[in-house]
């Protein structure tokens, strides 16, 4: 299934129009990563309605939205503890050549 949505992913990025933005950046970030998106996408946003949609969607208020989006845990690399090394393996076999293109590290 994850090798279907980063075949999705290489072809939205392909797109000049597209904004690639990553989960870590938006957890350490928010303020600067929203306005990024307003940018891109031409909208003007006043600084405290963004401020009420980073607050409804911080990290720390998951229990009152978690039901609403995708997310599981939303913890920036919490795979390097639940994965067993076979799985890292064989995600670093499937992904690797993609991780370094979204703006990953890969571990050695």
């Amino acid at each position: 299934v994850t090798h279907y949505y980063v075949q999705l992913w290489e072809k939205w990025v392909a797109s000049e129009r597209c904004l690639i933005i990553r989960y870590e950046d938006l957890l350490h970030d928010p303020d600067d990563i929203m306005q990024k998106v307003c940018d891109h996408l031409r909208m003007e946003v006043p600084e405290h309605a963004l401020e009420v949609v980073i607050q409804r969607y911080n990290k720390d208020n998951r229990k009152d939205w978690q039901h609403d989006l995708h997310f599981n845990v939303g913890k920036i690399g919490r795979w390097r503890e639940k994965f067993t090394a076979a799985q890292k393996e064989l995600a670093a076999e499937l992904f690797g050549d993609y991780l370094p293109r979204m703006g990953y590290v890969t571990e050695p």
